[in-house]
């Protein structure tokens, strides 16, 4: 198979979505909805909202990778995301990597840059339910050789998601699809990952989460592994308006297979 060849099939479809997005608001415009009443989800920690937003999330996270690997990943990341209207936005995630393996000096890079084009419809608003999709690209700003990221490699990944809110209640679903555009036989590997995040509020100014994420990977030196984690976290909100949330989580492995032994994440989120 020719990635290549495959990309402009890609842009087919993503038009194509944007457009049917389009018709679907369009269809809706006879409707309005008040600001307050607009179905709105909030933000977990290990995933994202499927709900575009226009904020700026920096987040902290430690990884303790596993016994044979034995090291400590330190990831500091800025991510910028930009709704120009309410169903399309636009995101840039950019993360830089510090590794401290034992027996080696410490390696630092820029890690891969990843840019996304995230859509979402309203047509069953009423019934709390969104749901949506997008393309993410991951670009080779890393450094193969201090195993950060990759100097080479470009990502493909097409998502779909759905929000759904009972009462107080969220619930959130991804599903992705990884596919390298530019690989060999050696590193052609395609990943299948999902996450589900419930959030509560317990007083009005801090949510509860617990998440659930896993990833399936076929082909390259990995190929067969299926790891999956859960990851309960905690967010509050200082002042009334919301635009200002910290939150943080901790991500256990649940299978045989394990990309580390745990994650810790710290994040803060400013809605603008």
């Amino acid at each position: 198979m020719s990635y290549q060849r495959d990309q402009p099939r890609s842009s087919h479809v993503l038009i194509a979505t944007l457009l049917l997005f389009v018709v679907a608001d369009s269809a809706r415009a006879d409707h309005p909805r008040t600001t307050d009443e607009e179905l709105h989800f909030s933000d977990p920690i290990f995933s994202e909202s499927p709900s575009p937003d226009t904020k700026i999330r920096i987040d902290y996270s430690l990884r303790k990778e596993t016994k044979e690997e034995r090291a400590l990943l330190h990831r500091a990341r800025i991510e910028a995301e930009y709704s120009p209207i309410r169903w399309l936005s636009f995101e840039f995630d950019l993360p830089y990597t510090v590794a401290d393996r034992d027996e080696e000096p410490n390696r630092h890079n820029v890690d891969d840059l990843e840019a996304a084009i995230k859509l979402a419809s309203f047509l069953l608003e009423e019934r709390g339910i969104l749901f949506g999709g997008g393309l993410e690209f991951e670009l080779p700003t890393g450094n193969s050789d201090n195993e950060i990221g990759t100097d080479r490699l470009v990502e493909i990944e097409p998502f779909v998601d759905v929000g759904v809110k009972y009462g107080s209640l969220e619930v959130i679903g991804f599903v992705a699809f990884g596919l390298p555009v530019n690989s060999n036989a050696e590193d052609s590997d395609w990943e299948l990952s999902w996450n589900a995040s419930l959030l509560y509020p317990l007083i009005p100014r801090v949510e509860a989460i617990l998440e659930f994420d896993g990833e399936r990977v076929w082909g390259g030196e990995e190929d067969g592994e299926t790891v999956a984690h859960v990851s309960p976290g905690l967010k509050v909100m200082p002042f009334e308006d919301h635009a200002l949330a910290i939150g943080s989580g901790i991500s256990l492995p649940i299978t045989n297979d394990e990309e580390f032994d745990l994650r810790w994440t710290f994040s803060v989120f400013y809605h603008l």
